[in-house]
């Protein structure tokens, strides 16, 4: 699935540039981009547009990604059906086919109510779990209003926009 078309030894040549174990650049394939007797304007266009590529390509990745999550689910779902339906129909009862066979084995399981008081229940018996998770558009309003916090600050950077 290809966007748009760059030079295919440009776009091979910057497929391999950077390793994606070690995140090192690969010295041989950046001389050989430096030898091709391309204009640094037309090199650096071939390389956004390249990246423009990758964008897509990722996107259409997380797309097919969610799309899968979501038929997964409904399958899990359906079978979970299918299997409760079949149960009612079976009684509880083992049952034993050519093509299949259905057993059942007793299983207990802790059942915790809604609305019951964990912190009275003993200690080593529950987990107490406490997660700060910074707000990060409210601390910068907070800092921008003149106040200060040990650990934050507002750091200004560039944000690179390839259309």
């Amino acid at each position: 699935m290809k966007l748009y078309e760059i030079n295919r030894e440009m776009e091979e040549l910057l497929d391999q540039l950077i390793d994606n174990e070690t995140g090192e650049i690969n010295e041989e394939v950046e001389a050989r981009l430096n030898e091709l007797k391309v204009s640094m304007p037309d090199a650096i266009e071939d390389f956004a547009v390249y990246i423009k590529d990758e964008v897509a390509m990722l996107k259409a990745m997380k797309d097919e990604k969610a799309a899968l999550s979501d038929r997964i689910s409904a399958l899990e779902n359906k079978i979970d059906r299918h299997k409760e339906s079949l149960a009612r129909y079976t009684n509880g009862e083992a049952f034993k086919g050519a093509r299949a066979a259905i057993t059942y084995r007793k299983t207990e399981s802790v059942q915790i109510d809604e609305n019951a008081d964990l912190q009275s229940f003993p200690a080593g018996l529950v987990e107490v779990e406490t997660k700060y998770k910074p707000i990060k558009a409210e601390i910068k309003a907070y800092i921008k209003e003149g106040n200060t916090l040990d650990g934050a600050s507002i750091v200004e950077g560039k944000s690179m926009s390839i259309k």
